[in-house]
């Protein structure tokens, strides 16, 4: 029997007891009532500790899985969930077999990034990279050669703010516009 079903069974069981105690004070008399509902009483509360003893390991394995989420939505790719048994063992594993995925999946990012930049930075050729308001995100060593101008003084600028080309402006707009080129009309 899984812990699941067992912890089941045993909350089953509790209720029936439970049950046949009350039909017990139906059928006694008034001075065994008294006892009865004591009996009762004490039964009800043996369940209630009995099925909060049962599922507190559960309560806490879902706590711990997301403290470890948060953390690694923090940026802690390193976070795991500590591992348990019962009803919860899937859940920590699947998490932590997604952790795994994600911290390989950064660490492959950084590494082609790196690359990349190391790539760029190694052009002859000016390189500058804007996002869809022209602001520009990236200029290799010789576009701020080009420029006349240090990495500060341009990255984070508008296009036209740090190239100061109207010319170069308009065909970058047009080219993030999906038109192309004036010439390739």
């Amino acid at each position: 029997m899984s812990g699941l079903a067992g912890r089941a069974a045993l909350a089953s069981g509790i209720a029936g007891l439970v049950a046949a105690a009350a039909a017990a004070i139906v059928a006694a008399t008034v001075g065994d009532a008294l006892w009865i509902a004591i009996t009762a009483l004490v039964m009800g509360a043996g369940a209630f500790a009995s099925v909060f003893l049962l599922l507190r390991p559960v309560e806490l394995s879902v706590r711990e899985t997301a403290e470890a989420a948060r953390a690694l939505r923090g940026s802690s790719l390193s976070a795991r969930a500590v591992r348990t048994t019962g009803p919860t063992a899937q859940l920590t594993h699947e998490f932590n077999v997604m952790a795994t995925e994600i911290e390989a999946s950064s660490r492959a990012i950084t590494a082609e990034h790196a690359r990349l930049e190391a790539a760029l930075a190694a052009a002859a050729d000016a390189i500058m990279a804007v996002d869809a308001e022209t602001d520009v995100q990236y200029a290799n060593p010789a576009a701020l050669a080009l420029l006349g101008m240090e990495e500060g003084e341009v990255v984070g600028r508008t296009l036209i703010e740090s190239a100061r080309d109207y010319e170069l402006d308009a065909l970058v707009r047009e080219a993030m516009a999906g038109r192309g080129t004036p010439d390739a009309k």
